[in-house]
């Protein structure tokens, strides 16, 4: 994708980067939802950390 936005600011006529807007985009997008499950997930495994942190505490009472 870079090689791609590189050529397009440097290189490209419009109608070229008006060509490969949708494809760049997708990849954009992808990158973006993968980092979206990403801080999910670490979310998700802060929590769960923190629950067995509780049970533990509770069941050495």
């Amino acid at each position: 994708m870079y090689s791609i936005l590189s050529l397009g600011i440097h290189e490209l006529e419009e109608d070229d980067c008006v060509l490969y807007f949708d494809t760049v985009r997708m990849g954009i997008e992808i990158i973006l939802d993968e980092l979206l499950e990403y801080l999910k997930r670490k979310e998700k495994m802060k929590m769960a950390q923190q629950n067995i942190t509780d049970l533990n505490s509770r069941l050495k009472k």
